[in-house]
């Protein structure tokens, strides 16, 4: 009796982390879709911020890896919403690479959907992250090519999702945020 009540409670707790988790990139959604509707610098840093706060209640979840639940289970979503490292210039440009990424290869990629991204996320290996927790983070602060001593973040232009702005390919970028924050939600949802 005692290691049921244990097991439910552990369940409890995990479920609610979850579900935390979810409710907070629900939240983040929104203020996503209010900047791709509108960029401005304000509605960029609005974004980070929800972002910051998402990614705080995800953290807690890290601890349910590997103990053989359905977050790393085979067909699991682990790597799906926080797989790491990422390879940034395999989803956007990067500097000395304005060209780079699934973003600006309307060759390759002529449409963007939920589809397409997920079947890309690690195509080839596993720093090809195209969705999840960080590929929304570097949509949103760029490259970071500081120095690592600094511990700064990029400093990614809201103008990079303004048509005529600082990059090409603007509403793609705003698409593409769109739809790795409905596959994010997706997948926390599955959890």
């Amino acid at each position: 009796a005692l290691k049921t009540a244990i097991k439910q409670n552990y369940s409890d707790i995990v479920y609610a982390s979850y579900q935390d988790a979810l409710e907070t990139a629900e939240l983040l959604d929104i203020e996503i879709d209010a900047f791709v509707a509108n960029p401005t610098a304000e509605g960029l840093e609005d974004a980070k911020e929800a972002w910051l706060e998402a990614r705080e209640y995800y953290g807690p979840t890290e601890a349910y890896r590997f103990s053989e639940g359905p977050i790393d289970a085979a067909d699991g979503p682990e790597g799906l919403l926080n797989a790491w490292p990422l390879d940034e210039n395999y989803i956007d440009y990067v500097d000395g690479s304005p060209d780079a990424g699934i973003i600006n290869d309307l060759t390759a990629y002529p449409t963007l959907d939920a589809a397409l991204l997920e079947s890309l996320n690690e195509l080839n290996g596993e720093t090809n992250i195209s969705i999840g927790y960080h590929a929304v983070e570097f949509l949103l602060w760029g490259q970071d090519d500081t120095d690592p001593r600094l511990q700064t973040a990029g400093n990614r232009p809201y103008t990079d999702y303004v048509v005529g702005g600082t990059a090409s390919n603007q509403e793609r970028r705003g698409q593409y945020l769109q739809i790795s924050m409905e596959l994010l939600q997706g997948h926390l949802q599955e959890m």
